[in-house]
């Protein structure tokens, strides 16, 4: 069974860890789900990072050449959340694509993905995690 990620800004954008999340989806078979909103999320964030806006595009290049990529539009999404809130493009993605897990580091985040029961890992998790899993009740546990 094919897993999907949704990948947040504060983690895909940082140069040596986007990077190895990246190659670890690939070599896994991860899809990576993005929306309008995260990917302007990217854009925004770009410059703050360091990084240049054609090696962000690479990296989606890459997925999107091995059919790892998923990119809903915004009439797509199941509305879980209204746009107002915070981060509510998070979850409306990851209910919507019935994600395995989000990627962040943003505690503000976490706690509202928890909250609607989506399964959450900081970037070190995923890297060094050798199964994702998509239990809700092993995720409460950590």
């Amino acid at each position: 069974m094919k897993k999907t990620v949704v990948i947040d800004a504060c983690s895909f954008l940082k140069k040596y860890l986007g990077e190895c999340i990246i190659n670890k989806a690939k070599q896994e078979k991860i899809t990576v789900a993005l929306c309008r909103r995260l990917s302007d999320e990217y854009e925004r964030h770009i410059g703050e990072e360091g990084l240049s806006p054609l090696s962000v595009m690479r990296k989606l290049d890459r997925l999107k050449e091995q059919g790892q990529l998923i990119m809903k539009r915004d009439e797509e999404l199941v509305r879980i959340l209204p746009e107002e809130i915070d981060d509510s493009h998070l979850v409306n993605l990851a209910k919507t694509i019935n994600a395995d897990i989000v990627i962040t580091s943003d505690k503000k985040a976490r706690k509202l993905l928890k909250k609607y029961e989506v399964k959450v890992m900081s970037q070190l998790e995923f890297l060094f995690k050798k199964k994702i899993t998509k239990t809700y009740e092993e995720n409460k546990s950590d």
